[in-house]
């Protein structure tokens, strides 16, 4: 069963997005922030991480950088799902090796679940 990391503290979106992955035949584990990722990471070894980018305490941008700089978690594939849209923020997260880009505005949850999914398999 492939096994999927959330790191967001909207607490709304994590139970839908917990609940549609669930019913797709996913685990899933959620973080509300980055302070735990890298630990979280090396204990659990989740297929994929989702994340979003702000965050209170350790944001999106520093979680990223601190796992891209790790050996053992700099090839995790991260998906990014945030509400920022600017070009300098999404050129931000895919020069630091992100595998996707997801604006929670323009996606549905439905096709979020599409998106994410089409990656794990």
């Amino acid at each position: 069963m492939k096994k999927i990391l959330f790191v967001e503290d909207d607490k709304f979106l994590v139970r839908v997005l917990q609940a549609l992955f669930e019913k797709e035949g996913y685990t899933s584990i959620f973080l509300e922030n980055g302070s735990k990722v890298l630990d979280t990471v090396k204990s659990e070894n989740p297929d994929l991480i989702v994340m979003d980018l702000i965050m209170p305490g350790k944001d999106g941008f520093e979680t990223i950088n601190e796992l891209k700089a790790d050996i053992q978690t700099k090839d995790k594939p991260i998906i990014v799902l945030s509400v920022l849209e600017s070009k300098a923020d999404i050129e931000k997260v895919t020069n630091l090796g992100i595998v996707k880009y997801l604006s929670k505005s323009k996606y549905s949850f439905k096709q979020m679940v599409s998106e994410i999914s089409s990656l794990l398999h």
